[in-house]
């Protein structure tokens, strides 16, 4: 009788241990598919990453395995050129790596336009001529192509340009495609190591690469501007003009020409300059000076940007992350540049600036 125990005992642990064997090796196996998908997944994002970086790709990479799949345009896109013939290679700048399969029976074509801020009515494009090499423009300007590579902002300069006009020209380009709201602040702000820093660098491809402008006040806005005026070649001030009452005050920019040696102020949030009765451009100081003599006659405030306000409801105070599309039923029927009323505005936020100067 108590062997008969003893047998079944053992047989019953030996049962235990076999179900626990199998379910271990179970166990032990899905581990390894687990280990072995994820290390593959890391390895091929590794390498996507290294082989992106080769070939001067940052956010242009995407990654999956070993397969690298290219976005049209690079992150540092830069499409104001010196010249009326431009390559589409320099527009869509992955061009061959995106579309080559698809560019022997298609070839680039420009298809349309669509409107900005500061023109409604976009480019006419009956008058440019392209092939499947490049686009030649028909004379200097801003030009808004929808095309089958995508959309895209383009500034053509003269390659001779007086250093005052190609200014003015880069200028009212930005103040044209840009509009009073806060809505892409959030892509300018970068945080590192635990501080926030802006980085200008971070709006290019939607500013030259879409057909919305930049929703930003006038700090990132001037901050945007400057960037560019840099790539461009031009020493850059950002200046904060502080009202005599109250706390809220507003962003300006100045370029040094480099032929007058001298410091213009251009107001991009705006859509502004300033002249005196001579049509001398003004520095802020100048600007300040003649402002606190009351010789408000004497000052021409020039429209760059022939644009309106946003309606209240879309001028966002704060970052806003959702889906914002600008159309132009957004816009209000006040023109951002009223000569007595922007005259006034600079009176009232040049006090502080002369305080601090002197």
């Amino acid at each position: 009788m108590h062997l008969l125990v003893i047998t079944v005992n053992v047989e019953g642990t030996i049962n235990k241990i076999k179900k626990r064997t199998i379910a271990l090796s179970f166990l032990f196996i899905i581990a390894i598919l687990i280990f072995s998908y994820y290390s593959g997944f890391l390895r091929g994002k590794s390498s996507g990453f290294i082989e992106g970086k080769k070939e001067g790709f940052s956010k242009g990479v995407r990654y999956g395995w070993d397969k690298i799949a290219v976005e049209p345009v690079t992150d540092d896109l830069f499409l104001i050129f010196k010249k009326k013939k431009v390559q589409w290679s320099e527009i869509a700048t992955n061009i061959d790596k995106v579309f080559k399969p698809f560019l022997e029976k298609s070839p680039p074509e420009i298809v349309g336009t669509f409107p900005v801020p500061g023109n409604y009515k976009g480019t006419d494009i009956s008058k440019i001529i392209f092939d499947r090499k490049q686009i030649t423009f028909p004379e200097e300007g801003d030009y808004y192509l929808r095309t089958t590579m995508g959309n895209f902002k383009i500034l053509i300069l003269e390659d001779e340009m007086e250093v005052e006009k190609e200014i003015l020209s880069i200028a009212s380009f930005v103040a044209k495609n840009s509009v009073h709201s806060k809505s892409d602040a959030s892509i300018e702000m970068m945080k590192k190591h635990g501080a926030t820093s802006c980085v200008p660098q971070n709006l290019l491809r939607k500013f030259f690469a879409s057909d919305q402008p930049l929703c930003l006040h006038c700090g990132n806005i001037t901050k945007f501007l400057n960037f560019l005026m840099s790539k461009s070649g031009y020493k850059t001030k950002e200046i904060y003009l502080k009202p005599e009452k109250g706390e809220v005050g507003h962003v300006v920019s100045e370029v040094l020409s480099t032929s007058s040696k001298r410091w213009l102020m251009i107001d991009t949030d705006y859509g502004a300059i300033v002249k005196d009765k001579e049509s001398n451009w003004l520095s802020v100081k100048e600007l300040a000076q003649v402002l606190k003599n009351d010789q408000l006659k004497d000052l021409q405030v020039m429209n760059i940007g022939s644009k309106k306000w946003l309606k209240n409801e879309y001028n966002l105070a704060v970052p806003f992350m959702s889906q914002f599309a600008w159309t132009i039923d957004k816009m209000s029927e006040k023109n951002t540049v009223i000569s007595d009323e922007y005259v006034y505005m600079l009176k009232e936020h040049t006090y502080r600036y002369l305080e601090y100067e002197n």
